[in-house]
């Protein structure tokens, strides 16, 4: 099965992952980071964050790389939307468009104030195109994490 994320998804999700990581600049999130945002996931209680984390940290060290950061992001979906944290709920999500709702984080505000940051990651990414993505498929690049 194959996880794609939506250009809105990996536009919102890079967002966290750069500006709630104090090791600026990489693309791993240590666990304390992690843990400062996800404790802002609007109705998710810390049982159900820490199950996030287990079925995430595919390597199991103490940080979270991209793909995993990524995944960890769709199953806070999942838990707000009260699903099952399971594979098939993950890719079910493609082509939706959902993304974690986080206490303070507005995903406009984030896109607004942020189009400096994706225009200078070269995410082709702006406020007249929002609209059209979120409607919109063909903005998708299929990624197989081969995960079971």
């Amino acid at each position: 099965m194959n996880i794609i994320y939506s250009e809105i998804e990996k536009n919102f999700y890079t967002y966290l992952l750069h500006n709630f990581n104090s090791n600026k600049g990489s693309d791993f999130i240590e666990g304390g980071d992690v843990v400062k945002l996800f404790l802002k996931a609007k109705n998710v209680d810390k049982n159900t964050l820490k199950r996030i984390w287990d079925i995430s940290s595919f390597r199991k060290e103490r940080n979270l790389n991209k793909e995993e950061f990524f995944y960890a992001c769709r199953n806070i979906v999942l838990a707000q939307e009260r699903k099952n944290l399971i594979k098939e709920n993950v890719v079910e999500l493609n082509n939706k468009n959902l993304l974690p709702k986080f206490e303070g984080i507005n995903f406009q505000n984030v896109i607004n104030v942020n189009n400096n940051f994706n225009n200078n990651n070269n995410n082709n990414f702006n406020n007249n195109n929002l609209n059209t993505m979120f409607n919109s498929n063909n903005n998708i690049n299929n990624i197989n994490y081969n995960r079971k």
